[in-house]
């Protein structure tokens, strides 16, 4: 996810990696969230509805991770949000993650407003 925010980041866009530990009623399990705009800095608190991201939240009793993704930019619409899929913890490999983060982004880009 760094070397996807790096990159993000040298194209005129921004990125925010955000984890949540875990333990609490509103996040039980450890989840992970990568915002991103595709143009200038996230401003204030990301969201769904205005920043394409990428959210894994990982059960580790189960071994499972949910994936959580959406491609909406500015406003603009998309083509996905909410949940994606489950992958098995040993799915959860780099290049897995980036393939992910640059479909979202491909997505996000096609929807963008003009």
């Amino acid at each position: 996810m760094g070397a996807v925010l790096e990159r993000l980041r040298q194209l005129g866009g921004d990125g925010l990696i955000v984890e949540h530990p875990g333990g609490e009623t509103r996040f039980p399990n450890r989840r992970l969230t990568l915002w991103m705009s595709l143009k200038g800095e996230i401003v204030g608190e990301p969201r769904e509805d205005r920043h394409p991201y990428l959210q894994l939240e990982a059960d580790v009793e189960q071994r499972k991770v949910q994936v959580n993704e959406g491609d909406m930019w500015r406003g603009g619409g998309g083509h996905s949000s909410g949940r994606a899929g489950l992958w098995e913890v040993s799915d959860l490999t780099r290049q897995r993650v980036t393939e992910e983060l640059l479909a979202i982004a491909r997505r996000a880009a096609g929807a963008a407003p003009g």
